[in-house]
């Protein structure tokens, strides 16, 4: 339950305001429509495909952002200057990204992790450099033979060692 806590709260909150807001007012538009498809969509798919339900609900609430789609017939808006921000949906966008914000950190790790990974060996390569390199050969030779090294670090030493006998 835990796992689908925040998607379940925002769907909730949704549901709670189309019911109401279908109970008042009797009439269906286009984007109400669309937001209670969506809506149902979101239900029907909430056990079996939480990350599946929370792209789309993040979508969907991005749409009632803009005023492409609404869950209610009666929006409450912040304005200022003709720029209008629906009250419920965003404070149901920031409360689910900041309930799954560790979710939403991989999809932007997960584009440049071959950067980041390459950055990191890099990194760890000048650190055991700068360690290694007041070290005599002799020293450096038997760490090497001891084996009980990191990739970066063995890869460290080989090239001191190789520099070294280059000069």
């Amino acid at each position: 339950m835990k796992k689908i806590a925040p998607e379940l709260i925002v769907i909730g909150a949704l549901w709670i305001c189309a019911v109401t807001s279908g109970y008042h007012d009797t009439f269906i538009g286009d984007r109400f429509l669309l937001g209670i498809i969506g809506l149902v969509v979101s239900t029907i798919l909430l056990i079996r495909y939480t990350l599946l339900v929370l792209y789309l609900l993040l979508l969907l609430l991005l749409l009632s952002f803009v005023e492409i789609i609404a869950f209610s017939n009666t929006n409450y808006y912040f304005g200022f200057n003709g720029f209008k921000v629906n009250l419920i949906s965003t404070s149901l966008l920031i409360y689910l990204c900041f309930k799954r914000r560790n979710v939403i950190r991989q999809w932007y790790a997960d584009r440049n992790s071959s950067n980041d990974v390459a950055a990191t060996e890099n990194r760890k390569m000048a650190l055991f450099k700068r360690e290694f390199e007041n070290e005599s050969t002799y020293e450096l030779e038997k760490r090497l033979e001891k084996g009980n090294l990191v990739p970066e670090a063995r890869t460290a030493l080989t090239e001191i060692l190789n520099d070294r006998s280059r000069e």
